[in-house]
């Protein structure tokens, strides 16, 4: 499989071609036969093979929210029908794009062991339980793109993905967060948002009011939105817009020095992948 079919369709215009077009082979684990679902896998942390390692909810940029939205085809049906759902419940679709309300965080962290793989009520809000597989296949984000709970190319491989969830997550924030700015945000709105992505308990401890809540609350909600807080839809469609119209320059001025280093971290990477394909050709 090269790489470039593992990422959502707009990042192939940006990412390099060393990136895109590399060759690799991972048949340990695949999301269509999972490696880790019982009745075959006997260890005691076997996920339920109609969950998966789908029981999490990942954050979703606003970009790739515009893209769902914007996607002519029926396959986005279903997760366009649970983004809006999810606006008019006042779930935790922020500008920055869709994070797991704080509760879920909370509750998450402390029985991760018992929920990751076993419990139906934590699952991905884009399951879709009628194919058994992800529902916004070709956007979702770094964290789903990178998980492999096996690597056919073992340490090795478990580096790599490792590294490309790195990579992946910081060209996610960069890119969200251009578009933010794009649309008016100020650095201290855009600020405000971030604690949400992954509130850390020891730093920043959930309210009484937000371990009581699977929902924002109105007043936060307004003040977070600003402006765009009776036309949300539309803002994740116009992030999107501005993001399908970056080309390499804009898009290496957006990931800045860091984001290049990471990528050339991950082309390097890549060489110890090649040497173990050369090795397996060899063997055949």
């Amino acid at each position: 499989m090269r790489l470039k079919y593992l990422w959502p369709p707009l990042y192939q215009k940006l990412f390099p071609d060393d990136l895109l077009n590399f060759e690799i082979f991972e048949t340990k684990a695949t999301c269509d036969h999972c490696a880790k679902a019982a009745p075959q896998y006997k260890k005691a942390d076997a996920y339920q093979n109609n969950l998966k390692c789908c029981t999490f909810q990942p954050y979703i940029p606003n970009f790739a929210l515009g893209a769902i939205l914007s996607d002519p085809s029926q396959r986005y049906e279903k997760a366009k029908a649970s983004i809006r759902q999810k606006l008019k419940r006042r779930e935790f679709l922020l500008p920055i794009g869709m994070v797991a309300s704080v509760r879920y965080q909370t509750e998450y962290m402390k029985n991760k062991k018992k929920i990751f793989g076993k419990d139906k009520d934590y699952l991905c809000s884009f399951y879709d339980n009628e194919l058994n597989q992800c529902g916004v296949w070709h956007y979702r984000g770094a964290v789903c793109t990178s998980f492999y709970c096996f690597s056919s190319y073992g340490e090795t491989g478990q580096k790599f993905w490792s590294e490309v969830s790195d990579f992946q997550t910081y060209v996610e924030m960069a890119l969200m967060e251009d578009a933010m700015v794009h649309l008016g945000y100020s650095p201290r709105q855009l600020s405000d948002n971030l604690r949400y992505i992954r509130r850390d308990p020891k730093d920043d401890p959930a309210t009484v009011a937000e371990l009581k809540s699977w929902v924002l609350d109105k007043t936060l909600s307004k003040k977070l939105w600003a402006d765009y807080h009776d036309n949300i839809e539309e803002f994740y469609k116009k992030c999107y817009q501005h993001v399908c119209r970056y080309d390499k320059t804009m898009y290496k001025e957006a990931i800045g020095e860091f984001g290049e280093k990471l990528e050339r971290k991950l082309i390097k990477r890549l060489r110890s992948i090649e040497n173990i394909n050369h090795k397996n050709k060899e063997n055949l």
